[in-house]
């Protein structure tokens, strides 16, 4: 089995046995989008935020209320799928997170299957 290595600031490289473990020590804030990571399939370490763990759900998501003029956040990803699965956010909210040049309609970002999943049960 290939071992999963992840390394934060201090250097000092440490090894998981499955992804489902560096999941949890993302969950547990011992992974961060900056922790170095290096997956069997990879060439090479790369920060967390461009691996598969971006979309594990990073506390770096923030929205806009355009009616308000405030910004929150921030969010984990989770958390904002649960305001859209409770209809607390509409598609067109924006939305903004580190690599955004702009910010985003969240029907326009990575929360566009939730809405679809939202759309296919209303058609249920």
């Amino acid at each position: 089995m290939n071992k999963i290595f992840y390394k934060n600031i201090d250097g000092e490289s440490k090894s998981v046995e499955k992804f489902d473990e560096l999941k949890s020590l993302q969950q547990n804030g011992i992974i961060r989008s900056y922790t170095l990571v290096y997956l069997p399939e990879s060439n090479g370490w790369l920060p967390a935020e461009e691996t598969e763990l971006r979309f594990k759900g990073f506390a770096e998501w923030f929205l806009f209320f355009e009616e308000t003029k405030v910004m929150t956040g921030p969010f984990y990803m989770n958390e904002i799928e649960e305001m859209i699965t409770s209809f607390e956010l509409e598609p067109y909210q924006l939305c903004w997170c580190k690599g955004f040049k702009v910010w985003k309609p969240l029907i326009e970002s990575d929360f566009k299957v939730s809405f679809q999943k939202i759309i296919d049960n209303i058609l249920l």
